[in-house]
C-alpha cells in the first residue's frame, strides 16, 4: 500500500539507504516540514519499505521548464526488496499523484547509478554530470506531464 507518510517516518530509511553513513540529522532537509511538500511510502503489511518526497520547487535554472514543478528527494528503497519494482510502482504512484496535481514537471538530480532507473519511467536525463558533495556523481532529470 502506497500513502503519505510524516518526514519523520521517512528519516530511518533515508538515512539507511542514502547516508548509510551518516545520522538521521544528515537526512532532514529544508522544506520537509512544510505544508506543500509530500512524503510518500510504500508498505509491506506494516513495513515501510521505499519512500520519496516531493517538495513544491522549480527547477533552479528554469530557462527550459516551464509551469508548476515539484522536485523529487530522497527516493529510496530497503535493500530485502530492491530490483522487484517496489521502485517503479511507488514512482509512478508519484506521477499520478502529480498529474491530479496538475503539476507540469517532475526534476530530480538523480544519482548517476540510478538513472536507468528513471529512464525506464520515461524521464528525460542530462548528459551532464556534476558531483554533491558528500553524495557523489548526479544527473539531471525531468518529466513532464
Amino acid at each position: 500500500m502506497i500513502k503519505k507518510i510524516s518526514a519523520a517516518q521517512a528519516y530511518p530509511l533515508r538515512q539507511a539507504i542514502l547516508r548509510p553513513d551518516g545520522t538521521l540529522k544528515d537526512c532532514q532537509f529544508d522544506g520537509d516540514e512544510l505544508a506543500s511538500t509530500i512524503h510518500f511510502g510504500l508498505f509491506d503489511g506494516d513495513a515501510l519499505v521505499a519512500i520519496a518526497s516531493v517538495y513544491c520547487r522549480d527547477y533552479e535554472s528554469n530557462e527550459y521548464y516551464v509551469g508548476k514543478g515539484y522536485q523529487l528527494r530522497s527516493m529510496a528503497v530497503a535493500k530485502m526488496v530492491q530490483g522487484q519494482g517496489v521502485g517503479q510502482k511507488l514512482l509512478t504512484a508519484i506521477c499520478d499523484e502529480m498529474k491530479i496535481m496538475d503539476v507540469d514537471y517532475l526534476w530530480a538530480n538523480a544519482r548517476v547509478s540510478a538513472t536507468s532507473f528513471y529512464r525506464q519511467a520515461d524521464f528525460d536525463i542530462s548528459p551532464n554530470v556534476f558531483d554533491i558533495a558528500d553524495v557523489g556523481p548526479h544527473q539531471h532529470i525531468v518529466k513532464y506531464f
